[in-house]
């Protein structure tokens, strides 16, 4: 799995040995949903989306409108290729077509208007998914720009009944490395359990 969230750069920070278990999409609690529906034989169509009004509140880099939305597509691209790496392989499982849809036409209209129940259920009508997956992310900066912490929640939506069905929530918190003008991870967590990049693949593992 590739981290999502601004493609910010990780890095290990420790040489110590220890047991590393690659993060996947099964591991996590959206994951194991669409797992479990899938081994039901039931149609899997999901649409990744991301709220804007979310992406604004990051603070700590320029935020222009440009700079926004290529932050919120590279996080649902890279939710996507997680996706499609653990489920690709099923005939039941599908992602909406994103550009064939024009769905960042509809996304603008959907962030402006609300997560109300009538917005779901006509915004999964119109893309054809009966699943939609909500990226949500807060950020924020210390006063002398040294530290970044970041806390998303990711959450799994039944169009049809307009119920969130899973949920993973993760937090992250960096440090600027000056010389590579990235920012490096201090300590993260999924869903409580603390996590570690590798550099050189740029791949995330449990540390326990």
């Amino acid at each position: 799995m590739k981290l999502l969230f601004f493609t910010l750069t990780f890095v290990s920070l420790t040489c110590a040995p220890m047991q590393r278990r690659p993060v996947t999409a099964v591991d996590k609690n959206i994951g194991q949903k669409i797992k479990t529906i899938l081994s039901k034989g039931e149609r899997v169509s999901v649409l990744v989306i991301t709220s804007k009004e979310y992406y604004e509140n990051f603070r700590c880099t320029p935020n222009t409108d440009k700079q926004l939305e290529s932050l919120m597509k590279a996080d649902c691209l890279s939710f996507e290729a997680e996706l499609l790496e653990s489920f690709g392989s099923s005939t039941n499982f599908s992602l909406v077509n994103r550009r064939a849809l024009e769905t960042a036409i509809m996304e603008m209209k959907f962030q402006k208007s609300g997560m109300s129940t009538d917005n779901i259920t006509k915004f999964g009508k119109i893309s054809g998914a009966n699943y939609l997956v909500l990226l949500q992310s807060i950020s924020s900066c210390s006063n002398d720009m040294r530290l970044l912490d970041i806390d998303s929640m990711e959450s799994l939506i039944n169009i049809e009944t307009s119920t969130t069905i899973a949920i993973d929530r993760s937090s992250y918190r960096f440090e600027p490395d000056y010389s590579s003008r990235k920012w490096q991870l201090q300590n993260g967590n999924i869903n409580g359990l603390p996590i570690q990049e590798d550099s050189k693949s740029g791949n995330v593992f449990f540390t326990n």
